[in-house]
């Protein structure tokens, strides 16, 4: 059975988050399964994170795949140096992805059914660092090719 091809999903939601005002240079993004080391906290640069992960997934009679999951932006900011630039960041993050819109590429159209902030946490992983998290659930339909 044909399944959803994520790499068209992360397509679509990456060509969304490159129009954001200030999102950091490729550089500064970490993908999932992609090694990264995050910049010098002293340095002040902003850096996200990306996670999509898929919840459930069928295909209809119809020859139509559905799938419903959640795309993850964290936005870090070095701890004690405010978090000012890293809400502003969050903020436009959660407009361009605003519940209701559909996101369209030539492979899928995704329906962004609700979009939400969490607060700062701190990590193990980058103890110099906090992060706050945008997650947006969406519901993806493409037609199957077999």
């Amino acid at each position: 059975m044909t399944m959803l091809d994520e790499t068209e999903v992360r397509k679509v939601f990456r060509a969304e988050l490159n129009g954001v005002s200030g999102i950091p240079a490729a550089a500064f993004r970490a993908w999932e399964n992609r090694g990264f080391k995050p910049p010098d906290p002293d340095d002040g640069q902003l850096w996200i994170e990306e996670f999509l992960e898929i919840i459930s997934e069928r295909k209809t009679s119809s020859g139509c795949i559905e799938a419903v999951g959640t795309t993850t932006y964290s936005v870090w900011v070095p701890s004690r140096s405010g978090t000012e630039d890293g809400d502003a960041l969050a903020r436009g993050i959660a407009e361009a992805f605003e519940a209701g819109q559909s996101l369209t590429s030539s492979g899928v159209t995704a329906i962004l059914e609700r979009t939400e902030r969490a607060p700062y946490r701190g990590s193990d992983d980058f103890p110099l660092w906090v992060f706050k998290s945008v997650t947006t659930r969406w519901r993806v339909f493409t037609s199957a090719t077999a």
